[in-house]
């Protein structure tokens, strides 16, 4: 069956949720430590992590219209997906201490809480939506792919939770290019089963990133785009 991760409440976004980035590694930086993010690199989050600087987030249109279209395509996937009890944990986050990887320094906060409700099976899912101009973020998506940020994303939330047996990642493509704004959703899902080589390879590279945090070693850079 496999363990399952600690779960702490605390709401999202809050200031006691914004601590706790900075003292664990979540999703969106396992991509930053492969060195598939484009624009955060593996030292911008060590300096985070360690306190000696945060480079500024600004929200801009894309990160707001993101926000306000959560709620209506969580409706939209439980509807695509009756199978499964659908619930947005928002105000509660995963902690990473009783797993295989022994480390306390990952967490997950997850969009989408997903229970089969025939096998009791559970899983989650990440919602994206994407502003693709000019048709080339689509094709990151075709033949069905996961682009390789998201994919780090996944297998980062398998690690942290054993008991995910499963996952999906729902991408809301739209472009203004033209006269009038086109808009396609796209699912993609992975099985746990599947991807055990992947989340091992990840988390050995997150405790090593880790143990950079710790030491207050400055981490090499690493590029894959």
């Amino acid at each position: 069956m496999g363990n399952m991760a600690k779960i702490v409440e605390v709401k999202y976004k809050s200031p006691e949720w914004y601590a706790m980035r900075k003292t664990h590694i979540g999703g969106s930086d396992a991509a930053c430590i492969l060195g598939y993010d484009k624009y955060r690199s593996r030292l911008d989050l060590w300096n985070e992590m360690t306190g000696k600087a945060v480079k500024e987030r600004k929200v801009n249109a894309l990160m707001e219209y993101g926000t306000k279209a959560e709620e209506p395509l969580a409706t939209l996937f439980a509807l695509d997906f009756p199978q499964y009890e659908v619930n947005v944990p928002k105000d509660i986050v995963f902690v990473n201490d009783t797993t295989e990887y022994q480390s306390e320094y990952q967490m997950a906060s997850l969009d989408l809480l997903l229970e089969d409700k025939v096998t009791g099976e559970l899983g989650f899912c990440e919602i994206k939506t994407v502003n693709d101009i000019g048709g080339k973020l689509r094709k990151e998506w075709a033949m069905n792919k996961i682009p390789q940020k998201y994919y780090c994303q996944i297998l980062h939330y398998f690690a942290v939770n054993e008991m995910f047996k499963f996952a999906y990642i729902m991408a809301h493509i739209k472009s203004n290019d033209g006269a009038m704004p086109y808009a396609e959703t796209i699912y993609r899902t992975v099985r746990r089963e599947e991807v055990l080589l992947d989340i091992e390879y990840l988390m050995q590279k997150e405790n090593e990133f880790i143990d950079y945090v710790i030491t207050r070693t400055k981490p090499n850079e690493i590029i894959n785009f």
